[in-house]
C-alpha cells in the first residue's frame, strides 16, 4: 500500500471531516509529488501540515487521475490520521523538503540509513558495531519515534534522519544524512528542524544527539541551531561532542 498525504493545516483539520473540496473528491498527494502542489497552492504559508493517511480508514475509493491520487466518496478524519509534520516554508516563501514518516526498515528509509553508516565508515569502521548506541527502525517509529525522509522539488528522496526514545521527556536524534549530490542547500538544518519539531508533537521536552571528530559540518550546524555540550549520555565509542536541547 502506498502512502498517501495530504496537505493541511490546524484551522483544516479543525474543519474535519473533509469529504470534498468542490470537485467531488479530495485531493491528496504521494511522497515525491508533495512540493509541486505545496508551492503552487501554498507558497509563503507557514502554517502547513503533512498528514500521513491510514487507506482503509478514509473509506471511498483512491483513483489516480493526472498523476495523483484523489478520494471519491470517503472523508479524512482525525482518525485516520496517523502522523503529521510540518511543512514549513523558506524565509523567500519557497517550500523546499516535504518530510515524510516512513519506516526505516523499508525504501528509500533504509537506503538513507545505509547510506549514512556507508558515509562514516572510512571515519570509523562500522557504526551499527555491538558496542555502540542501537538505532534500529522499530525504535525509530511510532508511537515513540520516527523516521523522516526528506523528498526534494525533484521528487526524489535528499535526506532522512530519525529520532529514538531515551526516557520520557527525551528523544534522541539519530542517523541523519543527506545524500551527496543534495549537499549545501540547506536540507540538513531543514532536516534537524523536522525531527525536533517530531519528538515535540510526541510529547519530549529536549532532543540529545552525538557526533564524532572527523565531522566538523555536523557540529557546526548543531552548534548554530542551539544545542548545547554535555556529559557523555550514551557511550557511543565513535562520539567526542554530545549535546542537547530544550524544546
Amino acid at each position: 500500500m502506498s502512502i498517501l498525504l495530504r496537505i493541511s493545516s490546524p484551522a483544516e483539520r479543525a474543519g474535519f471531516p473533509l469529504r470534498d473540496e468542490g470537485d467531488g473528491f479530495v485531493h491528496l498527494s504521494h511522497p515525491h509529488q508533495v512540493l509541486t502542489p505545496a508551492n503552487a497552492l501554498y507558497r509563503g504559508r507557514s502554517d502547513l501540515e503533512l498528514l500521513v493517511l491510514d487507506e482503509p480508514a478514509l473509506g471511498g475509493a483512491i483513483r489516480v487521475e493526472g498523476g495523483f491520487p484523489h478520494l471519491y466518496g470517503g472523508a479524512v478524519t482525525e482518525s485516520a490520521v496517523l502522523d503529521a509534520v510540518s511543512l514549513p516554508c523558506d524565509g523567500d516563501g519557497e517550500i523546499r523538503l516535504a518530510l515524510v514518516p516512513m519506516h526505516a526498515g523499508t525504501s528509500p528509509a533504509a537506503d538513507l540509513v545505509q547510506g549514512m553508516i556507508d558515509d562514516l565508515a572510512p571515519f570509523y569502521g562500522s557504526i551499527a558495531r555491538p558496542d555502540a548506541p542501537t538505532a534500529t527502525p522499530e525504535e525509530m517509529w511510532r508511537p515513540t519515534g520516527t523516521y523522516l525522509v526528506g523528498w526534494d522539488d525533484l521528487g526524489q528522496p535528499a535526506c532522512g534522519g530519525g529520532i529514538k526514545r531515551l526516557d520520557a521527556d527525551t528523544a534522541e536524534i539519530k542517523r541523519m544524512y543527506v545524500v551527496p549530490g543534495a549537499r549545501s542547500r540547506g536540507h540538513a538544518r531543514r532536516l534537524l528542524t523536522g525531527l525536533e519539531d517530531a519528538a515535540r508533537r510526541r510529547g519530549y521536552r529536549r532532543v540529545r544527539l552525538d557526533t564524532g571528530p572527523k565531522q566538523p559540518h555536523a557540529l557546526a550546524l548543531y552548534t548554530s541551531a542551539g544545542y548545547r555540550e554535555i556529559p557523555d549520555y550514551n557511550g557511543n565509542p565513535n562520539a567526542t561532542y554530545w549535546a542537547e536541547k530544550a524544546l
